[in-house]
């Protein structure tokens, strides 16, 4: 096993919290449920002739925080490519669906909806959270 894999085990192993504490989302989503969630999006996200619900913003912004947290981006072209496509082609929609301001860190924020985009780990509810297990066999 290569340096690389032994940091991630390591990341991943250190990184894990106790999510418990957050009542309302503790679905834990495995890494190819989550990929099918991602590849799903991408019609959604290029469609500019139909404004964003807030729903439908919310889970993009999701999406891309979980891209962002999980650094998925680094093991699948696949992630590199929705994100891509959400700065490209969602990102002012949903920044405008959401109400969102600009926040600490160039992050941005809706008050309204209690969600970050551009989140840290420690904001589990902007965020999907994926199983361990599950991305760590994906690497």
């Amino acid at each position: 096993m290569n340096m690389n894999k032994y940091v991630i085990i390591l990341f991943l192993l250190f990184s894990c919290e106790d999510v418990s504490h957050n009542k309302q989302d503790l679905h834990i989503m495995r890494y190819e449920e989550f990929k099918q969630i991602a590849l799903d999006s991408r019609k959604l996200m290029c469609d500019s002739l139909n404004p964003l619900s807030t729903d439908q913003a919310r889970n993009l912004v999701k999406i891309d925080n979980t891209i962002n947290v999980y650094l998925l981006d680094t093991i699948n072209d696949l992630f590199k490519n929705v994100h891509s496509q959400f700065v490209r082609c969602s990102f002012e929609r949903v920044i405008k669906a959401l109400d969102m301001r600009i926040s600490v860190g160039m992050s941005y924020y809706s008050e309204k909806y209690h969600i970050f985009l551009g989140a840290l780990k420690q904001d589990t509810a902007s965020y999907f959270k994926l199983d361990s297990l599950s991305l760590l066999l994906a690497r």
